[in-house]
């Protein structure tokens, strides 16, 4: 998976997520920048993170990441 297909998966479940297909969000959105995205919502990005793309965090690790940037670097990361 290539950083970029990455990058679209993220943008495409934080849209479900959040239930916003207009929502704008590229690669240096900040989390909290998006108010639709509270904590519920992160734990249901992180799960959905896990069904999609096949990655797991460790307890805490996914609230460290405050962008899509740092998200997606995470993803190649755990990847490789």
């Amino acid at each position: 998976m290539t950083k970029e297909e990455i990058l679209e998966t993220i943008i495409r479940l934080m849209k479900q997520i959040t239930q916003d297909p207009d929502l704008p969000v590229e690669e240096s959105t900040r989390f909290e920048d998006i108010e639709e995205l509270e904590s519920l919502c992160t734990v249901d990005m992180e799960m959905e993170m896990e069904k999609n793309i096949k990655v797991r965090y460790e307890v805490g690790e996914f609230q460290e990441i405050k962008d899509v940037a740092s998200l997606a670097e995470s993803v190649l990361k755990k990847i490789k």
